[in-house]
């Protein structure tokens, strides 16, 4: 489980007990865990909730991203995926696991995200934006205001070109 899928699954599968939510996902097919993370899903009575798609373009990933309320990345190793800057961009919320500590060194500010290690830290947080659309809403935007400031390509593009130039002149 190197993305921690099924810390997530588990956690969602007790958000759906404990809540009236309609909640479902969609998870892409890839992966070496594919079939565990089926078979998990089936266990936790949750199965019917997913909508399996196969692996997307990035434009074409763009525009699934835009149309769901919350991107989830990974749970396990405590850093973030290029799929959650694509979150930022369209101001949708995130949820996954980043270690604080690990990235004091290289990120100026953290990324405004729903911060869950555990099954229980992502029913909690789940059941924390269920009821307050607002506060999900807020988290959006503060997400695509931190991708503004820190992860834009206009952004990286100027680190590049910093670099760049150092080794070339």
């Amino acid at each position: 489980w190197y993305k921690g899928n099924d810390i997530f699954f588990e956690g969602f599968a007790r958000f759906c007990k404990s809540t009236n939510s309609n909640a479902s996902l969609i998870c892409v097919e890839w992966g070496k865990t594919v079939l565990e993370s089926k078979k998990l899903l089936s266990q936790l009575s949750i199965a019917d909730r997913v909508k399996w798609i196969p692996p997307q373009s990035c434009f074409k990933m763009t525009e699934y991203i835009k149309s769901i309320d919350i991107l989830v990345d990974q749970f396990w190793v405590g850093a973030f995926g290029s799929t959650l800057p694509k979150a930022f961009l369209s101001s949708v919320p995130a949820m996954c696991y980043v270690n604080k500590k690990d990235h004091q060194w290289c990120l100026k500010e953290m990324p405004p995200i729903l911060n869950a290690k555990s099954p229980y830290d992502v029913e909690r947080l789940l059941k924390k934006v269920f009821l307050n659309k607002k506060f999900l809403t807020k988290l959006g935007k503060e997400g695509k205001k931190w991708y503004d400031k820190y992860h834009s390509n206009n952004i990286i593009y100027k680190k590049l070109d910093k670099i760049y130039k150092k080794i070339i002149y």
